[in-house]
């Protein structure tokens, strides 16, 4: 199965700004909680 490597690097920088933006959201949520 062929996949175009440029939507495999379109995919690959959404995911780690969602990943990233979740890390932080997480951080940020327990910095708050304590």
């Amino acid at each position: 199965m062929y996949v175009n490597p440029f939507w495999f690097g379109v995919l690959a920088t959404v995911g780690a700004e969602i990943l990233a933006i979740i890390v932080v959201a997480f951080i940020q949520y327990m910095k708050g909680d304590k």
